[in-house]
């Protein structure tokens, strides 16, 4: 329970997730864990699958955004929860080391405590550079 009294893990009582526990996972993640869009743009994602297993509690929950939600479901894309944090491991197509990513800005990714671009970031502006308009 939080101050609150909101339950913040309800285990395999229901996939839906509650709205104290939304609003937790949303001042964890602060956004979509890979992008940093709203979170009134995200929908919350089970790491663990409900219909595999996974319980509604915090530490199986993450914050996407619809892209990034689809982009889990659909793509090779594994998502994981290191240390309390959603961590991001790439396709080997993207990575072929697989190096775990967290979103850019994260206090506990080094990477980016030094001001180096990271992967996600270059891949980003990539992707920025090459849209088309219509």
């Amino acid at each position: 329970m939080n101050s609150d009294s909101q339950p913040l893990d309800i285990g395999r009582l229901s996939r839906v997730i509650p709205d104290g526990m939304r609003r937790a996972v949303a001042a964890r993640d602060r956004g979509c864990a890979r992008c940093g869009r709203p979170a009134s743009w995200c929908d919350i994602h089970h790491v663990v699958e409900w219909q595999n297993g996974g319980p509604t509690e915090i530490n199986n929950l993450v914050m996407l955004c619809r892209m990034h939600h689809r982009e889990i479901h659909a793509t090779e894309w594994i998502v994981r929860m290191v240390d309390g944090l959603p961590e991001f491991i790439p396709p080997r197509y993207i990575d072929p080391d697989q190096v775990p990513r967290r979103r850019p800005g994260s206090e506990r990714c080094p990477q980016f405590a030094t001001g180096q671009k990271g992967p996600d970031q270059r891949e980003q502006e990539n992707h920025r550079d090459h849209r088309s308009y219509s």
